[in-house]
């Protein structure tokens, strides 16, 4: 009895000590699981702040190029309306020495 009691301590010694390797194995994958998802995910956070980095340049070229358009369609509009107001006033001008003359000179 001693030795089928000493034999299945044995037993019982191999099998915990084979679940503790198993168990070691499985915390070691899991800590190299654990550290490529952090690696995947500072990543993916990287080229998540590259495309928002990007977009945000993109955005403002875009939003000067915008505003560069817009003055120059109102400088022009202005420039437009100044010309027109000058040769109606030349017109103007016109008119008043030709009545002035009249009146002057009958």
């Amino acid at each position: 009895m001693e030795a089928s009691s000493g034999r299945i301590i044995s037993e019982l010694a191999q099998k915990e000590r084979a679940l503790a390797a198993e168990i070691e194995a499985a915390q070691t994958e899991a800590k190299r699981t654990i550290e490529q998802a952090e690696s995947e995910a500072k990543r993916i956070l990287a080229e998540a702040e590259t495309v928002a980095r990007q977009l945000a340049t993109n955005n403002a070229q875009r939003l000067t190029a915008e505003q560069e358009r817009i003055r120059t369609a109102e400088r022009d509009s202005a420039k437009a309306s100044v010309e027109a107001e000058k040769a109606r006033a030349e017109g103007r001008v016109g008119q008043a020495v030709d009545l002035i003359l009249k009146a002057v000179l009958p």
